[in-house]
């Protein structure tokens, strides 16, 4: 819903005597009248109120679990659940804006730090200039292809490096877009906390650009110290590039790929640099406007557990993850705003690491979701 106040043409024709408005020579007096209108116009003030609701049911073989083990969008088996419902509310007046979405299920609940759940966004910004904003509060990450928004993906599951990519962020950002270009500079809290783990704070660069119609590119980093030992230091720059391609009505291409290196973190040596990569490759093609089809192939190695965290794998041997595997999915748009969409996942685990069901290496997995934005 949005309220607005567009009356500049309105009043100038209701106020404006009509000698001034179908004379064809310009007079002083015209001017003076057209400029003592325009001085009267209210400032335009836009509000906007959105929703947002999804739900869910899924399974896997991984049994164990009632809350699947590296839980995403779809967390819980076997269950008809809530993945979210959301409200939200935006405003814009001049050079003010500010948005806050309030929300709540099984997605909040396994993103967010218990207590913290209820606010998605926050925040407000002004506009020191054309173009150019400051904003400050909670915000959604900015890295990444995908979101915790199941309608805004192409599956039902995240890929595992967008699992472990940050969710969220409390800080400041300052933005420029223009044309083809956007840029932006974040300061923050740290990686993917909303309440601060230590003394420092960090920072982060967006970039990205339209060379064509139907292509983007994009670069996000985050640099700083990620340690709540004040001993010791883990100085992290995370590295996100992705891009997307449009070929015609049908196809859409997403590349991805993160590169993460943190200081003092490896295996081997702890006073080494520790390393993580990953990234995936996602298809979809559009039947038509109401039916899709889409494939994935993902691939990540934690190889020092930066992200993940060390495991013993049936060896003996410290490994962070390493997995691999393809998702495949069918979605119905009955409208462009809702969705029913079906979809299956194999997720290989590699270095020998059998954490599923039975000392398994992989896990079987499928949902369906069901959503709408109004």
């Amino acid at each position: 819903m949005k309220i607005y106040t567009p009356f500049v043409f309105v009043l100038f024709f209701l106020l404006a005597p009509a000698r001034y408005l179908f004379s064809q020579n310009t007079s002083q007096d015209s001017l003076q009248v057209v400029n003592e209108v325009v001085e009267n116009i209210p400032e335009v003030t836009y509000i906007s109120f959105s929703g947002y609701v999804d739900t869910y049911y899924s399974k896997d073989n991984d049994v164990t679990h009632m809350v699947a083990r590296y839980p995403q969008i779809s967390p819980k088996r076997d269950e008809f659940r809530l993945n979210i419902a959301s409200i939200g509310a935006k405003y814009l007046k001049n050079n003010v804006r500010a948005n806050v979405t309030l929300q709540y299920g099984d997605i909040p609940d396994i993103f967010w730090t218990s207590g913290e759940q209820l606010i998605q966004e926050a925040n407000v910004g002004f506009s020191p200039g054309e173009n150019f904003w400051i904003d400050a509060g909670y915000f959604l990450t900015y890295i990444g292809a995908e979101s915790i928004k199941p309608i805004d993906n192409n599956f039902g599951s995240l890929s595992m490096i967008s699992y472990y990519e940050p969710t969220y962020q409390t800080g400041v950002s300052f933005s420029y877009s223009k044309r083809q270009f956007a840029a932006a500079i974040h300061l923050m809290n740290g990686y993917n906390v909303l309440t601060d783990n230590n003394k420092n704070k960090s920072f982060g660069l967006s970039l990205s650009f339209k060379p064509y119609k139907n292509i983007d590119l994009i670069y996000n980093n985050q640099a700083g110290n990620e340690s709540s030992d004040p001993d010791v230091s883990k100085f992290r720059l995370y590295n996100n590039f992705i891009f997307k391609a449009y070929f015609g009505a049908h196809w859409n291409v997403i590349f991805q790929t993160d590169y993460c290196i943190q200081q003092n973190s490896s295996l081997i040596d702890t006073t080494a640099i520790g390393s993580a990569l990953g990234g995936f490759l996602t298809a979809k093609y559009t039947i038509n406007p109401k039916f899709s089809l889409a494939l994935r192939a993902e691939y990540m190695a934690d190889f020092d557990g930066v992200l993940s965290g060390a495991y013993t794998n049936s060896l003996g041997e410290h490994t962070g993850l390493q997995c691999f595997g393809p998702t495949f999915a069918f979605e119905y748009r009955p409208i462009s705003n809702a969705y029913v969409r079906a979809d299956a996942r194999y997720l290989k685990l590699l270095k020998n690491l059998q954490l599923f069901n039975n000392a398994r290496d992989y896990r079987l997995e499928g949902s369906v979701t069901m959503g709408v934005t109004f």
